[in-house]
């Protein structure tokens, strides 16, 4: 399974593609950065992103025997920045 992938906060955007082995669950990123800055997606947004898809193959009676209408077309998820990472006023 694949998803397509955009990640944003208020500093930076990526987008790239998830891959979730559906006989294990386990969820793989490839994100790029929109900007020309090559700097990559914080570990705490990844880790939004890899737990959202885990929880959709955990939800699945047989994730190993599902067909691609067994998985959600679209996961949607909204989180706040953590305290130590909102951006300071100017």
């Amino acid at each position: 399974m694949h998803y397509e992938v955009e990640l944003l906060t208020p500093e930076r955007e990526w987008q790239g593609q998830a891959r979730l082995a559906k006989a294990s669950g386990e969820v793989t990123l490839e994100l790029r950065c929109r900007e020309e800055t090559e700097e990559g997606a914080p570990a705490w947004l990844k880790a939004h992103v890899v737990a959202a898809l885990r929880s959709a193959w955990r939800g699945l009676s047989a994730p190993s025997e599902a067909t691609l209408e067994d998985f959600p077309r679209r996961i949607t998820r909204w989180r706040a920045p953590l305290p130590e990472q909102e951006p300071t006023p100017p």
